[in-house]
């Protein structure tokens, strides 16, 4: 049996040892820090975790529908008036720095698209974010969330022209407490339903 030379074994072992370093590096130096969130741990692969489980993927390519247009995104959207009607479904909510579907929330959405299957209104999807990160950080966190659910809704065949989208960022927690429990609380989409 031939012995190895020590110089090659010390060689593999170094790549070996870098390439462990390095693993580790991209499993834990990008994660999440409450304060700084960053939107590239986002995969939307199904089987994916979130907070909330395994998250769906509305493309089945790993995509959010992103040539779908977003149709109306404020256009003097109120989600608050009196003409649109909120107490219908609950929110969707989302894991944090997260803006797949995890699929315990996947039904809720499911529940949307059947009833505007069956209804010719309007729909309006209000984003809201927790108060953690900058307020771009979380416009454009809530923009990811609210092209999630509305890809979700056309995947179950709903008409994208009939969505809407508002974006309230922070501006209208669920709870406004400082807690992990209240930040969960408000990272959400609500649904609306023009009268």
């Amino acid at each position: 049996m031939k012995s190895t030379h020590p110089r090659l074994t010390h060689l593999v072992l170094l790549h070996a040892a870098t390439l462990v370093v390095v693993f580790s590096f991209g499993m834990t130096g990008c994660a999440n820090r409450k304060g700084s969130p960053s939107l590239g741990g986002s995969s939307g692969s199904e089987g994916s975790a979130s907070a909330y489980g395994d998250v769906y993927d509305s493309s089945g390519e790993g995509g959010y529908g992103e040539d779908i247009p977003l149709v109306g995104r404020t256009n003097g959207v109120n989600f608050f008036s009196s003409n649109v009607q909120r107490d219908l479904f609950p929110a969707v909510y989302f894991g944090f720095d997260q803006y797949e579907i995890a699929n315990a929330e996947l039904a809720k959405v499911q529940r949307v698209a059947e009833y505007l299957r069956s209804n010719s209104s309007k729909l309006i999807i209000a984003r809201h974010t927790d108060a953690v990160g900058t307020p771009d950080y979380n416009r454009n966190l809530g923009e990811l969330r609210s092209q999630a659910v509305r890809a979700a809704l056309v995947q179950f065949g709903v008409d994208p022209g009939r969505v809407q989208t508002v974006s309230y960022g922070e501006d209208y927690p669920a709870d406004a407490s400082d807690s992990e429990s209240a930040h969960a609380a408000n990272r959400r989409a609500e649904f609306g339903i023009h009268r």
